[in-house]
């Protein structure tokens, strides 16, 4: 860990307390994370009120959080640093206002569709009407729509506060609304409340927290504004403006689009992971859960630090050949860290997973569906470590053609994979399309990133 702090401190060296701050802060969210899934899974276990939590929240999870409030959180920071450069504070405050707002309408439209069309979808997910648990289902489903809206709302202020130099609160977000379902558990398990009541309590935490945290970053956001602009207190931004603002997010909508096909690519496989998962027996969705946050812990801890600073600092390298340069080290230190850690996980899986969710409602059955799934989930983190690396660069540089094409293809053979041999090898197959697909990408992705290194040397 101290050798990986000193290579990182000496490939960016103006933002390491910076980075060292952030990592803090996502070790500090990992933990609360890892021990809501441990009450989790002794609390729920692999019961079919275990599946059905993780379905209620899939769809907002997923849409709302993974796909668009992560792209927005991305793309709209580039344009939203440009307007504040210029110390335009009210201008810069209608551009955020304005994507929210115009966010928010189109999700809220959405999640409409879904309420209207529930039945459908949550039976195209194995939950056919009249089953046990789709009453609740159905119910908890209603509660955490709202959710489609919160997530995003929390991106954009993120964004917003990353552009005034801000990055401690963005960061902290996201433990607060891991200490909301943390409590949620606690709170169920502490009370012995059946599953059902502690299906509702975890549900209503989630929703609390998604809200808590948005109203948070926005509450930091006008703070942060004030303190550093000239936003008149208790001045109100114009809801016509907001609506009618889209000349002035146009580069963010256009950076959007090729980041948003790639984050859609890869959360198309994890739905159509669960989707698989829903129709095995009880308990492999739930297990999925399980299997898939123990694999990405050092993505979510490591990884995320490193890739924090290497978007800002290649897109203010010098040239690109410099670029390139910095990636490669950071390639070389992603590779040191994350090889061994992969296949400590997959060799020791079934310890661990004792170790960290044995008890309770997890039993030996439960612990041999997520050992399955783990084994290659756990080494599949090695390429998409690499792929998220690379991404950053041909994102700095506005080069995504290729790696959208690169990221649809690979996450298809994951797909083809996983559906041919679901039947034949059962839930482990999920690992091992995941592990597939993301090793093709990397190399993909690292074969692209030397031809483009090939033709920087030829130009110069």
């Amino acid at each position: 860990m101290l050798t990986l702090m000193k290579r990182i401190s000496a490939l960016f060296p103006d933002n390491w307390t910076v980075i060292a701050g952030v990592a803090f802060v996502n070790l500090l969210l990992a933990v609360i994370a890892f021990l809501k899934d441990v009450i989790f899974a002794g609390y729920f276990g692999t019961t079919a009120m275990a599946d059905a939590v993780n379905m209620a929240f899939l769809l907002p999870d997923t849409i709302g959080g993974n796909l668009i409030g992560y792209v927005l959180g991305i793309a709209a920071v580039p344009h939203l640093s440009r307007i504040w450069a210029v110390g335009q504070s009210r201008q810069f405050m209608q551009a955020v206002a304005g994507l929210a707002v115009q966010c928010s309408l189109l999700l809220a439209l959405f999640g409409l569709f879904l309420y209207l069309f529930e039945q459908q979808i949550l039976g195209w997910f194995g939950y056919p009407d009249g089953a046990g648990t789709v009453r609740q289902l159905e119910q908890m489903f209603r509660l955490l729509l709202p959710c489609l809206v919160f997530m995003p709302l929390f991106a954009i202020g993120a964004a917003a506060l990353q552009t005034l130099g801000s990055f401690y609160a963005p960061a902290f977000g996201p433990v607060i609304f891991n200490v909301f379902l943390l409590l949620g558990l606690v709170v169920s398990w502490a009370s012995f409340a059946s599953f059902e009541l502690g299906g509702w309590i975890f549900s209503c935490s989630f929703f609390f927290g998604s809200g808590i945290s948005a109203f948070y970053v926005w509450r930091r956001l006008i703070i942060e504004v004030r303190n550093k602009g000239s936003l008149p207190v208790g001045k109100r931004l114009s809801i016509a403006d907001s609506l009618s603002s889209f000349k002035v997010l146009s580069p963010i909508y256009r950076d959007f689009g090729p980041l948003f096909l790639v984050i859609l690519a890869t959360q198309c496989l994890y739905m159509v992971e669960r989707v698989l998962a829903s129709r095995l027996e009880t308990g492999t969705l739930a297990a999925l859960s399980y299997a898939y946050r123990i694999a990405q812990f050092p993505n979510w801890v490591f990884i995320a630090a490193l890739t924090s600073v290497i978007l800002p600092a290649i897109s203010r390298a010098a040239d690109r050949s410099s670029a390139i340069e910095g990636v490669y080290r950071a390639l070389r230190v992603t590779l040191g860290v994350m090889v061994p850690v992969a296949v400590f996980l997959c060799l020791a899986r079934k310890p661990i997973i004792t170790l960290l969710l044995g008890r309770g409602a997890f039993g030996p059955e439960s612990i041999s569906i997520t050992c399955d799934l783990l084994a290659g989930y756990s080494l599949a983190v090695i390429g998409q470590a690499v792929s998220t690396v690379c991404l950053r660069y041909f994102l700095a540089n506005g080069r995504m053609k290729k790696v959208v094409g690169i990221f649809s293809a690979s996450i298809l053979l994951s797909i083809v994979f996983d559906v041919c041999a679901i039947d034949r090898i059962g839930p482990a197959a999920l690992g091992y399309g995941a592990l597939l697909g993301w090793s093709v990408n990397a190399i993909w992705m690292i074969g692209l990133l030397i031809k483009e290194s090939a033709t920087r040397k030829v130009d110069a």
